[in-house]
């Protein structure tokens, strides 16, 4: 499964809908962070530390699944990195 990276208007309609519900700050925080953060991974793909920090912050946003996807690029890029495995075994416990 391959996760669409967001733009700038997909974060904002995100953020719109979710206000529209119930105003959140941490949602729209989260969200800024990870399209910032996913615009910064296409720039410098060769970053593990970029889709390891856009999978801290969708697992901040409870969207698991996709935080897994994106512990398991940074793996791909740095599949030493202890840290990481920790973080991909912490995510596969969750309820998907």
């Amino acid at each position: 499964m391959e996760v669409k990276p967001f733009t700038n208007q997909l974060a904002r309609a995100r953020l719109l809908k979710l206000n529209a519900k119930k105003p959140n700050a941490q949602a729209h925080y989260l969200l800024a962070t990870i399209a910032e953060r996913e615009k910064a991974f296409t720039i410098k793909p060769d970053r593990s530390d970029f889709p390891y920090r856009i999978a801290l912050a969708m697992e901040q946003e409870g969207r698991f699944k996709k935080a897994l996807i994106f512990i398991n690029q940074a793996l791909t890029l740095a599949p030493d990195n202890k840290t990481y495995k920790i973080f991909q075994t912490r995510l596969k416990t969750h309820k998907q």
